[in-house]
């Protein structure tokens, strides 16, 4: 069975229910209840509590493209004035201080060419969707994390309405908003807000793995649509980050034989590396 590097539903929700005693990585369930999704009321609005209040100083920044291929450095939303105030929260959100972003082949797509397909860069854009942080502040109305929760920030907004949300299958939103694919912003920025539901804590876990879960769930999620099992033979297009995260994962399944291709050797001669067979 072959297995295209195309971007899937992410799983992130089931790699980090796990405790930092139990070998998370080895242990990944899908989970596509929808009982889960209820999403933020974008209406409301308060403060956060006393004891939600963040101990930011620093200038919120971002790193931001345009349709001219510049990309830079500048400040970005919301204001350390918001974030040590509380004041633009919403009902279901927290703040977040990001810790680790990955670069995606796609952010790097929007910086170099602008677009991918329809998805066009034409203004100001932050990129940025392989995140992890710390919660330095929250709603009033967020019972299910507080200040100080490590976690993996899923870039998903979805609308909860669609016949994929109410089934499960949130990746096919039909109005999903996907951060740092145009026009909505990314999570490369220091501070950003975002629903609570959508942040998954990961304990002890270092942000440099945190960031890593989402596109490790890509990985995850390809297996399962394949239904790869102990003994399957894989063939894996691309070596590139995705493509060897899904060797891994593979051979860790009991995969036999797994062959991946590449058009760069340099990529090639890793997967040899990390997986040697």
């Amino acid at each position: 069975m072959a297995l295209s590097m195309s971007r899937v539903s992410p799983a992130i929700r089931s790699l980090t229910r796990h405790s930092s005693s139990t070998p998370w990585r080895k242990t990944p369930t899908m989970c596509t209840s929808p009982a889960w999704m209820k999403p933020a009321n974008q209406s409301v609005r308060g403060l956060a509590t006393p004891t939600a209040m963040p101990s930011a100083t620093k200038e919120n920044i971002g790193v931001y493209c345009n349709e001219k291929h510049d990309l830079w450095v500048k400040e970005s939303g919301p204001s350390v004035e918001d974030v040590k105030s509380g004041s633009a929260l919403k009902e279901g959100e927290v703040t977040i201080a990001i810790k680790s972003t990955g670069i995606c082949g796609s952010d790097i797509h929007f910086w170099k060419h602008g677009r991918i397909g329809p998805m066009i860069v034409e203004h100001d854009h932050i990129l940025g969707h392989e995140s992890a942080g710390e919660i330095i502040a929250v709603h009033p109305s967020v019972k299910t994390h507080k200040v100080g929760d490590r976690v993996a920030v899923e870039p998903s907004q979805i609308c909860n309405k669609c016949e994929p949300c109410l089934t499960g299958r949130y990746n096919g939103c039909l109005e999903m908003r996907f951060m740092s694919t145009p026009p909505v912003d990314g999570l490369l920025r220091r501070y950003v807000n975002h629903s609570a539901v959508w942040c998954h804590k990961i304990g002890d876990m270092s942000y440099e793995d945190g960031a890593m879960l989402e596109p490790l769930s890509v990985s995850l999620a390809g297996m399962a649509r394949a239904n790869i099992a102990l003994g399957d033979p894989v063939l894996i297009c691309g070596a590139g980050p995705i493509g060897l995260m899904t060797l891994l994962c593979c051979a860790a399944a009991g995969a036999e034989p797994i062959v991946i291709t590449d058009i760069d050797q340099n990529r090639l001669d890793m997967a040899k590396k990390i997986c040697p067979r």
